[in-house]
Order: C-alpha cells, then structure tokens, then sequence
C-alpha cells in the first residue's frame, strides 16, 4: 500500500512541496488530509470558497515529521495499554487507555513540553480510531472523561470529532464511535 506522499513523488518526481486548499466547514476532508500527512498551516476566513484552511506537505521530509503511534505495552492485570507518540523513531508522548469490556477510555494524553502546540495531541486522535480498528478486537467506541470545570482538553476533543455525551458540573464525557 502507497502512502500519499510516495504517491505524489512518485508522478511528480521533482516537486519538492505540495499545496493544498480545503473548505475549512468540511471536517471529514482536512481530517483525510492531516491523517495523510498534510500539515495545518494556516485559516483563511474569506477566501474564494469561503473559508479556507491550507495544507502543505512536505515530500522531501525536511521540515514536517510524521506522527505514529506504536504500542510500548498493555497489562493484563489492568487492562492498561500505553500508545506512544512517535516522530521520526523519537518519542514525544503517549495515550494511556484503559480497556472495559467493548470501550476503550483514554485515561492520560501526555506530549513533551518541547512538542506541545503543535498538533500532536490532535493529530494523535485523529490517528487513534483507525489505529484501534487495526490493533483490536471487538472495540466499538472510544471515551474520554473530563474533570474540572476549565480542562483544557475540551477543545481537542471537539477538534477530533468527539462527542459530548453527558455534562456534570463536576465532569464532561466524550464519546467517538470506532465503526460508523
């Protein structure tokens, strides 16, 4: 299987960088893009078709990493399983999730201090739903529970296209189904 960026170097050898302008209101295409490798890099807000949001990717790898996730370790005993954040083979983070039957709950996101503003926790869950379809059995949605009335998590959350299920003033669940 070809990655889009091999694609794209592939037909056009000598391109270097590419260019890419999406309608900012359709979440389903920029999230395709950024899982295939495109970077945010900028918000316009009146552009010809409306608002708009440019994608680059870099296809000579210089200045724009790939974010994976890679499995450091699941626990029997807690049913605990440690997702590292890794950008080209150094890791810059983790997801710690907590299996409970059919749900997989994400209990921590943690990115190095060096990393964070960068996407990465967003792009992480972007990144998470399809890695969970191809590492596990019989999961059908992923949770997140927030506590405290300001967490600063709620804003990625809806970011990647979680849901909000119930409200407490004490705490927020999202919810993302892995299997539309």
């Amino acid at each position: 299987m070809m990655s889009l960026p091999q694609y794209v170097q592939g037909v056009f050898p000598d391109f270097n960088h590419l260019y890419l302008v999406v309608d900012a209101e359709n979440d389903n295409a920029w999230n395709l893009y950024e899982r295939a490798g495109f970077m945010h890099t900028a918000t316009k807000e009146e552009g010809p078709i409306g608002k708009e949001r440019l994608y680059y990717l870099d296809l000579d790898s210089k200045h724009v990493s790939s974010l994976k996730l890679e499995e450091e370790s699941r626990s029997e005993v807690t049913n605990v399983h440690i997702i590292n954040l890794m950008i080209d083979g150094q890791k810059v983070g983790f997801i710690a999730l907590e299996q409970i039957g059919e749900r997989m709950n994400i209990a921590a996101i943690e990115v190095d201090k060096s990393y964070r503003f960068n996407g990465i926790g967003s792009s992480a869950l972007r990144q998470l739903p399809t890695y969970l379809r191809k590492n596990y059995d019989n999961l059908n949605v992923i949770t997140m529970i927030l506590f405290g009335e300001n967490n600063d998590f709620k804003p990625l959350c809806l970011n990647s296209n979680f849901v909000e299920i119930e409200q407490t003033d004490d705490y927020v669940v999202f919810e993302k189904y892995l299997n539309y």
